[in-house]
């Protein structure tokens, strides 16, 4: 079958005018015979069609007849050798980049790669395009190695002490000879907005991500934050993730130690807008140096770090206090604003679920606390290509000018959906999707063969 599918393919090849003679020689002899090479022997056929393959696709399955590379004869095959160096290349595609960039890599005289066994990764190419991306490694295809960090005890309180597994030894790959771009979540449970809003509607709390085997996914945790932030940190996987609870720095007070709110029994304090209208009723003027752009970026980098989950508002319009859901602020009638109103009506946080009631009430984050751009690259793999298109952030040209695009209602979508609260930040969530396409844009025509998901991935990092 295999040789009927490489028969059938070579065919279809010479049949619409593609290489199939020295595509690709070096000057010691060593050739790819045909244009697929490449793509064969990224799919396994440097080991299912050895014999075949070892005559006519001799570099892409390192079976040249020289074994070293002498000094002399030394040099650098490709232009941007210089620059893949400087950006890691030697030791991240080290099979590849040692042949073909020997002087940038210091492997002049070296002996050359050997042929791929079959459980072997295949080194991909910077200098030629590719049709397949190889397959994830995976913890079962590492070899034990010492551990790179030993697990630690989680803190206590932290969300990943309840229910959680003690996490395993991480323990580094002999080499990660292509970049991995995409995390392998198959094997646990993520969670998404829609997941989160439906959690909220119907039982009125949210549950968590799960442990991260990180393990499983370590070449691209090595290269990548992942999108939900676990397994930035190797110690603690889902610490600082997306949708997971805060981790608190003093302990919660509630006016009866579990849920409800300050003051809402024991009433011995004013109300949130009667601190506010007294405090800021001053007519003085706070003098400063910088523009109003200084605040809106600290609330854009806030809306990088944080955002708690609030329960459906919609309950909270009546001005009844509805317990556990709603907690709205009383107005005064000598309010000079809102004085002919009864009440501001406001709705709480939501609870992390089975806290609130024999445990203190806890809050949830739905944003990963790391400064990742999670406002702009949202916090969950499943939620990124509601503003991604391969390795590009979806657009929308209006008047001949590129914005972020706009849902039914004309609002911006984003990875945070807060973009619409101020024209600032709707402002500065346009800039940084221009900003990624044209780093994107820059990138793909320096480094051609990369897939749309190491483009947007290097992009985003």
């Amino acid at each position: 079958m295999y040789l009927f599918g490489l028969a059938l393919v070579s065919c279809v090849a010479i049949a619409s005018g593609q290489v199939t003679r020295d595509f690709d020689c070096r000057v010691n002899g060593c050739c790819d015979q045909h244009e697929f090479c490449r793509f064969w022997s990224s799919i396994g056929e440097c080991v299912t069609n050895g014999n075949w393959m070892a005559k006519n696709c001799e570099i892409s399955c390192n079976t040249c007849q020289s074994s070293t590379t002498s000094t002399a004869d030394c040099k650098d095959d490709h232009r941007l050798c210089g620059f893949w160096k400087s950006i890691g290349e030697c030791e991240r595609n080290k099979v590849w980049m040692s042949d073909n960039c020997p002087v940038s890599c210091n492997s002049c005289g070296k002996t050359k790669s050997q042929p791929p066994s079959p459980q072997a990764t295949i080194a991909i190419s910077p200098a030629q395009p590719i049709q397949q991306s190889p397959p994830p490694i995976l913890s079962n295809q590492l070899e034990p190695q010492a551990p790179l960090v030993a697990p630690a005890a989680p803190a206590p309180g932290s969300p990943q002490t309840a229910g959680s597994q003690q996490p395993p030894k991480i323990t580094p790959p002999e080499g990660c000879q292509f970049i991995s771009t995409r995390e392998d979540t198959t094997s646990r449970r993520t969670v998404s907005v829609n997941d989160v809003t439906s959690s909220n509607t119907q039982f009125g709390c949210v549950s968590g991500v799960d442990f991260n085997d990180c393990q499983r996914n370590l070449c691209y945790h090595l290269n990548f934050r992942s999108m939900d932030g676990s397994c930035n940190n190797l110690k603690q996987t889902i610490q600082g993730a997306a949708f997971t609870q805060y981790i608190r720095l003093i302990p919660p007070v509630y006016d009866n130690g579990l849920s409800a709110p300050v003051s809402s029994i024991k009433g011995n304090r004013p109300t949130a807008r009667e601190a506010s209208r007294l405090l800021l009723a001053s007519s003085g003027e706070v003098t400063s140096g910088n523009n109003a752009l200084l605040m809106q970026w600290g609330q854009f980098a806030g809306h990088d770090l944080a955002k708690t989950t609030t329960l459906p508002s919609g309950d909270c319009s009546s001005c009844n206090d509805i317990q556990g859901r709603c907690f709205n602020v009383g107005l005064a009638r000598l309010d000079p604003t809102f004085g002919k109103f009864q009440c501001l009506p406001v709705a709480r946080s939501t609870p992390v679920c089975g806290t609130g009631a024999s445990t203190p009430r806890e809050q949830f984050n739905q944003n990963t606390a790391f400064i990742d751009g999670s406002m702009i690259y949202g916090s969950s793999d499943r939620d990124q290509f509601n503003f991604r298109q391969g390795g590009m952030m979806k657009t929308n040209v209006v008047g001949g000018r590129v914005f972020p695009p706009l849902d039914s209602n004309q609002n911006i979508i984003a990875g945070d959906d807060r973009a619409n609260i101020f024209i600032g930040l709707a402002s500065l969530h346009t800039l940084f999707v221009r900003e990624h396409n044209r780093v994107a844009a820059q990138l793909q025509q320096i480094n051609r063969h990369w897939d749309a998901d190491r483009l947007y991935q290097e992009t985003r990092k």
